[in-house]
């Protein structure tokens, strides 16, 4: 129950951070739009309440609230100090991941007794039930994961080495397609076109990580390789290209394992 409760909230995060966080709302946040934050922590309570029954138990809302006021906060920190220390990018990202992941776990395990109990209500334990729910939100979370959370790990920590491009050298997080131009000056379509291959590069590398194939990890890099092969001769691009691939090849891989982890503790 406990592993399965870690899931649901987990699934609610991503939710929140990766599918309805959507470039505006960023950018209204790096304004220090408090609407903006009100929303985004919004989306995460009511998925956390819903996805874990939390009407059921008055003292687990309170838990779901708390964490959901402590993700704001961490929210607000977070991008303060982006703007004010930019060259820290990854570590900001990476370290916020793994503190909203923290305190997750951290709530789970001292407040199981507040957990909703599933013989509560009917519709609950037929939810928890079918395995299909919970395979749902551990995929769920992992592409929303690698596909959103991914593209900012890389470009982060590009900047943060001095690897990006000179005109993309700010670009930290999620942009829109209009910033991402600007910022450019007419590079925007190259950009977008570098974000999906990443998208899709770390999509296939998961998928091939959770099926065990893992000679097919290798004929994708390879295959990327390939269509770059020019564009290699140029020194900067290589080390650019080479930190990008391995920090994108590692996040997938690292998640396709901790995703193969958890279908077994759970018997999947």
């Amino acid at each position: 129950m406990l592993i399965k409760s870690m899931i649901l909230l987990v699934f609610a995060h991503t939710l929140a951070d990766y599918v309805f966080q959507w470039p505006a709302l960023v950018e209204r946040k790096r304004s220090e739009d408090l609407r903006a934050y009100f929303f985004h922590v919004l989306v995460f309570f009511v998925f956390a309440g819903l996805f874990t029954f939390a009407w059921l138990d008055w003292r687990w809302t309170v838990v779901i609230a708390v964490l959901t006021i402590v993700h704001g906060i961490q929210d607000w920190v977070k991008i303060f100090w982006q703007k004010k220390k930019p060259a820290i990018g990854f570590w900001l990202e990476s370290g916020d991941l793994v503190l909203h992941l923290s305190m997750i776990v951290g709530a789970v395990i001292l407040f199981a007794s507040f957990i909703p109990e599933v013989n509560k209500s009917s519709i609950l334990k037929t939810i928890y039930a079918q395995n299909i729910f919970l395979e749902i939100a551990l995929y769920g979370s992992a592409f929303a994961f690698i596909i959103r959370g991914g593209t900012a790990l890389v470009r982060s920590l590009l900047d943060q080495i001095g690897k990006m491009p000179p005109k993309q050298s700010h670009l930290i997080g999620f942009l829109s397609d209009s910033e991402a131009e600007e910022s450019t000056n007419g590079g925007g379509k190259e950009y977008n076109v570098g974000r999906v291959i990443g998208n899709l590069e770390r999509a296939l590398l998961l998928i091939f990580t959770i099926a065990g194939n893992y000679a097919a990890i290798g004929f994708v890099i390879a295959a990327k390789s390939v269509a770059r092969f020019k564009d290699l001769e140029d020194h900067n691009f290589a080390e650019y290209y080479l930190v990008g691939t391995l920090i994108s090849t590692f996040i997938a891989i690292i998640t396709g394992l901790v995703v193969l982890n958890v279908e077994k503790l759970l018997n999947l």
